[in-house]
């Protein structure tokens, strides 16, 4: 994508803060972690992989969430960026069918609009898509939660996602069961 290692040094946490910038909830926070530390890192993913695949586990692999560094914008002009609180390598595409890709995880769209949810969902769910017709979509349902996420909402949220492409983790169930507020998901998988 271009991106300079000083961007990408703006753009990374500290390693003890990595889950809020894979949440797409923080930027450039306690310092970022050296290149080697990536190299290290990725190294580690595909021995943990490997071994997953090898004892039977099916993978569920990070799908592209739209959280870019912050000069992402000079680097491509025409795009539109909403600004909130590779995608995936060849190699993964023969490991696992799951991505995992959670939108607005702790935040509001930035548009209400019924047709944008439904648009950006499915958009999301396209790209997986091109580049694994396989593809299913693991998505965290706690978002729901948020008043924001009224019946039509979701409803319209998830209506495009073909059945049995799409898992939501309904993660605060034991307190606020969301498959019985939104009618089991409107036929989507849950767990």
């Amino acid at each position: 994508m271009g991106f300079s290692q000083f961007e990408l040094n703006d753009y990374f946490t500290g390693s003890a803060f990595l889950a809020w910038l894979r949440m797409d909830n923080l930027q450039k926070y306690a310092g970022h972690s050296s290149n080697s530390w990536h190299q290290l890192q990725f190294q580690f993913v595909k021995q943990t992989i490997q071994r997953m695949t090898d004892i039977g586990i099916t993978p569920v692999l990070p799908a592209f969430t739209g959280f870019m560094p912050r000069t992402a914008p000079l680097r491509f002009p025409s795009a539109k960026f909403h600004y909130s609180s590779d995608w995936t390598i060849n190699f993964f595409n023969l490991i696992s069918h799951y991505y995992a890709c959670d939108l607005f995880n702790e935040m509001t769209p930035p548009i209400s609009d019924l047709e944008y949810l439904t648009d950006v969902n499915v958009g999301i769910f396209q790209i997986m898509q091109t580049v694994d017709s396989k593809a299913v979509w693991v998505m965290q349902a706690c978002l729901f939660l948020s008043s924001f996420w009224t019946i039509d909402r979701v409803r319209n949220y998830l209506s495009k996602v073909p059945i049995g492409r799409l898992i939501l983790l309904d993660l605060y169930s034991e307190t606020l069961s969301q498959y019985l507020l939104f009618e089991s998901f409107y036929g989507h998988y849950y767990i």
